[in-house]
């Protein structure tokens, strides 16, 4: 039975880190755990089954894609998130995004994906500001 482990900040956690982690399949951030793009996915590989995780259902500030959304793609703030919204997803440009981010996934050797903040629309349905 596979065991699982989730690093999604590798601000103080390296691929050797990673590697010696528990578990045999592990989710890591798609852009913060990917140093060249590939390298820790590939690396990761050799061992474990690697999901990467991005956010599905909102627009971060600090992301290389950022710029990518337009003003009328996101709308209200995720509340504890300074510099994230959530997005329309429902935007044919914010699909596109999304293709991309799973694109990269498969091309850095993802073995699955893990879109985050996808139920945003229900859950806040009332106070989105789009």
């Amino acid at each position: 039975m596979p065991t699982w482990d989730i690093i999604l900040d590798k601000s103080d956690v390296g691929l050797a880190d990673m590697e010696k982690a528990a578990g045999t399949v592990i989710d890591i951030d798609l852009f913060d755990n990917t140093a060249d793009g590939q390298t820790t996915v590939k690396e990761l590989g050799k061992t474990k089954q690697v999901i990467c995780y991005f956010s599905a259902g909102s627009r971060e500030d600090w992301r290389d894609d950022a710029d990518q959304f337009t003003s009328a793609d996101y709308g209200k703030a995720l509340g504890d998130w300074p510099g994230e919204n959530w997005v329309d997803v429902k935007s044919t440009n914010v699909r596109a995004i999304m293709k991309q981010r799973i694109e990269s996934a498969a091309k850095a050797g993802c073995t699955a994906v893990d879109p985050d903040n996808v139920d945003g629309f229900v859950r806040h349905l009332s106070s989105m500001n789009l």
